[in-house]
């Protein structure tokens, strides 16, 4: 487990503020401005809801139509159900509007650089938690939220492997910081992250 250094020793600012969110520079920020275990658990609870209540009523009116093309409505009604679930989680989350999660949990997601993560970013991230439902893999749900309480970030693996941050969402950076890729091993897997961690004053 990796330790960050003291955010007190930030480099001070020079000219623009290099910690204005959306810059090219990796943010950093409070330690209690990341989205820690509950906080996640919550927004994977709610948002796990919200889908299901939002699959339900779209199967209703899907399965008439599939049945209309044969006796075997699923194949048409498993795509509406990857496009919901795709634009939900990788199009509306990061969005000005956020998922419902969010909005309960007080949480916003950002990359490593302070700005929204892309869909092709936020798809990356969801395929990773598509691994929870495999058989026999050694991540699931519950061991990742572990992980949140073994690094500074307090951030899931797929958050760090996907280069995204999940922080409150009023928070502001307090510095600039500098990305070390970092080996994890352990649980059966070995993956490399970023690992956004403060400069030292060079002053």
């Amino acid at each position: 487990m990796h330790t960050s250094e003291d955010p007190a020793k930030l480099l001070p600012a020079s000219g623009p503020d290099p910690r204005q969110e959306g810059s090219t520079n990796p943010m950093v920020y409070r330690r209690e401005d990341y989205v820690g275990a509950i906080r996640h658990l919550v927004i994977f609870a709610v948002d796990s809801c919200v889908l299901f209540f939002l699959l339900f009523p779209l199967t209703l009116i899907a399965i008439p139509f599939g049945n209309l093309r044969s006796n075997n409505p699923m194949p048409f009604v498993v795509p509406f159900w990857l496009i919901l679930c795709w634009v939900y989680l990788t199009v509306l989350k990061p969005s000005r509007f956020r998922s419902v999660g969010y909005w309960i949990a007080d949480a916003r997601i950002i990359t490593i650089y302070g700005k929204p993560p892309s869909p092709w970013r936020m798809t990356m991230r969801l395929m990773w938690a598509a691994l929870y439902l495999v058989p026999y893999f050694t991540v699931s749900i519950f061991t990742d939220l572990i992980w949140t309480t073994m690094n500074v970030e307090r951030q899931m693996l797929r958050d760090l492997i996907a280069e995204t941050r999940l922080i409150r969402n009023q928070a502001k950076p307090i510095g600039v910081g500098k990305v070390s890729r970092c080996l994890f091993t352990g649980l059966g897997i070995a993956v490399f992250y970023a690992r956004v961690h403060p400069k030292k004053d060079d002053v």
